[in-house]
């Protein structure tokens, strides 16, 4: 019943944070440099609802508390769709990002829960399917509601937390504290090493992934390459990194083998900037189509799967660790907000300054996500030498 919950919750967020800067370029004729704006404050807002979320669970309970949040967002995304003007969605999307990073922690902690380590592996991979598989849909699908049927984006959301909330209401509750796992006393301090590690390094690239993330997604519908697509076309193409993102899930939460291999998550942070770069530089062209959409779908194949290696790493790790805590969840989640701050707001600034260069954004963005990969290459080699 969980995942349901998760899987309703999945469909509307897309539509409405990752997705909807091809609503604004659309409907309202928004620039890229308006979109990087847009999705800096919403990321600044994420981080506030993040670190909000510990304590409004521990006085009002995390049950009831996304309970009630699921009325307000779906009462913010209805009005939306009455009253679909430029500054009303705005501060909408402020808002509603916000109470959003208040959800994810309590649901991440809610399916934690009483669950041992070894199995908790398999449980969060199965929710990291869940929300990355209906996300993905979202958006790819969002094209195509925002051509036919533009009032959807709002009305699809706000249908779909009514849903959830209907679903966790007659879901039972599950247990406040996490079973401990039985492991050899030898094996313990290494174990406990190599997850602290692995949490570390995951947690210094964490909000790379999300600098690209939403980077990418207020960059794309302005590049050259994409404006010649129809917007339902553009939304398919931009979305082949999530299908990448959960065939990644899928195979992490089926295996184990990375659970002390901490030193993959600083290659998945070098693979990741090639992977952006590999994106968006070829979408800056107006040559043939072909071998452009060609580069862009290999490179967020790469970028997906390094995406989702750093992704499970730091929500697993996390969990495990702080017994599934919704502390750790609201870390998490503030991690990705800093993230979607910083990288937009880094290429608005660009396009600012270089308003008709793409790439002064691309180039802002991308150094961004290198001090990232620097940064987590110092602490991987430093706690080589400490063992």
């Amino acid at each position: 019943m969980l995942y349901l919950v998760e899987a309703v919750t999945a469909l509307a967020t897309p539509m409405l944070i990752v997705s909807i800067y091809f609503y604004t370029e659309k409907i309202f004729g928004w620039s890229m440099r308006r979109n990087l704006l847009l999705a800096a404050a919403e990321g600044a807002v994420y981080i506030v609802g993040s670190l909000l979320a510990n304590p409004v669970s521990q006085k009002f309970g995390r049950r009831r508390s996304v309970l009630a949040l699921f009325i307000l967002v779906g009462i913010l995304a209805a009005i939306g769709a009455l009253w679909p003007e430029p500054a009303v969605v705005t501060s909408l999307l402020i808002i509603y990002t916000m109470l959003t990073a208040l959800i994810w922690p309590m649901v991440e902690s809610l399916v934690s829960a009483g669950i041992p380590a070894r199995e908790l592996s398999k449980v969060l991979g199965i929710y990291n399917l869940v929300w990355a598989g209906v996300g993905a849909i979202a958006v790819a699908g969002n094209g195509f509601v925002i051509e036919h049927w533009p009032r959807g984006v709002f009305i699809i959301p706000a249908a779909a937390h009514g849903i959830g909330f209907i679903l966790l209401l007659i879901t039972a509750p599950t247990p406040a504290n996490s079973q401990h796992e039985k492991i050899d006393h030898g094996d313990q301090n290494l174990l406990e090493q190599q997850r602290r590690l692995a949490l570390w390094l995951s947690r210094i690239s964490l909000p790379a992934t999300y600098i690209v993330i939403f980077s990418l997604s207020a960059m794309l519908p302005s590049l050259p390459a994409i404006k010649r697509l129809p917007t339902s076309y553009a939304t398919l193409i931009g979305s082949a990194w999530l299908v990448a993102r959960w065939i990644t899930f899928l195979i992490l939460g089926a295996t184990q083998w990375w659970h002390t291999r901490p030193g993959l998550l600083f290659f998945a942070a070098v693979f990741m900037l090639a992977g952006f770069v590999g994106t968006v530089l070829p979408a800056t062209r107006t040559g043939a189509m072909t071998p452009i959409l060609t580069i862009m779908i290999g490179s967020q194949i790469i970028l997906g799967i390094s995406i989702g290696l750093i992704y499970s790493a730091s929500l697993y790790f996390g969990m495990v660790l702080s017994e599934g805590s919704t502390e750790h969840g609201g870390y998490h989640e503030a991690l990705i907000g800093l993230g979607q701050t910083m990288g937009p707001l880094a290429g608005a600034g660009a396009q600012w300054i270089w308003p008709a260069s793409p790439i002064a954004g691309i180039v802002a963005v991308s150094s961004l996500v290198g001090i990232a990969v620097i940064a987590a290459g110092i602490a991987a080699l430093r706690a080589r030498r400490a063992d």
